[in-house]
């Protein structure tokens, strides 16, 4: 059976030299018969070698980890998978992960929430300075809430509807210490959609 370099060369000399039948058998030491089978069939190219890597016995592990934060670093996952038996580098973890990340960000998804007026309240984990606690310096942290109320009638009319002048105007000075006030103009939304009784 020919060598690949043989086969080679024959498809050299005949298609590129214009090198006959018989000169090529006499040059190569094959016969012609032999030779003419594989002019009209090129060498077969070797099979790839499938690579194996340190890796392939956790890339599930690695694959549900992604699942649960595609954002896990390399140094937390390497040390997850070294009490599974993993005795391999960060770096050949870093370069899997690289491409491996990408179909997780895909494959995320997200709900956008749509709550109805009064259905969803909202409260955040701020910071808010410090506190000098026995001459040392203490963080202070608190939960914070973000509220919007809106209202038709003016802050100076709310005595009128509250039958107290004091009540109201302690209510309305808490609301708006530390607040935002926007006036807003034009038509009511509600009364231009208001359902219109049925015609007799």
């Amino acid at each position: 059976m020919p060598t690949v370099e043989q086969i080679n060369e024959l498809h050299r000399l005949h298609g590129g030299e214009h090198w006959s039948m018989r000169r090529i058998a006499r040059h190569l030491h094959i016969g012609r018969h032999t030779l003419a089978k594989y002019l009209n069939t090129p060498a077969a190219r070797p099979a790839p070698r499938q690579r194996t890597s340190k890796l392939d016995p956790f890339k599930r592990t690695i694959a549900d980890r992604l699942a649960e934060d595609a954002e896990a670093s390399a140094v937390v996952i390497a040390e997850r998978l070294r009490t599974l038996g993993f005795h391999g580098g960060v770096s050949i973890l870093k370069e899997y992960l690289h491409a491996a990340r990408g179909q997780f960000h895909a494959r995320r998804a997200y709900v956008r929430m749509e709550p109805a007026a009064g259905e969803r309240f909202e409260i955040d984990w701020g910071h808010f300075g410090a506190l000098d606690y026995q001459g040392d310096a203490r963080k202070l942290y608190a939960f914070c809430r973000s509220s919007v109320i809106t209202t038709h009638t003016a802050f100076s009319d709310w005595g009128n509807i509250l039958c107290n002048t004091t009540i109201a105007t302690a209510i309305a000075d808490r609301l708006v210490e530390n607040s935002e006030i926007f006036l807003l103009g034009g038509d009511s939304l509600r009364k231009s959609h208001k359902c219109q009784p049925p015609a007799e």
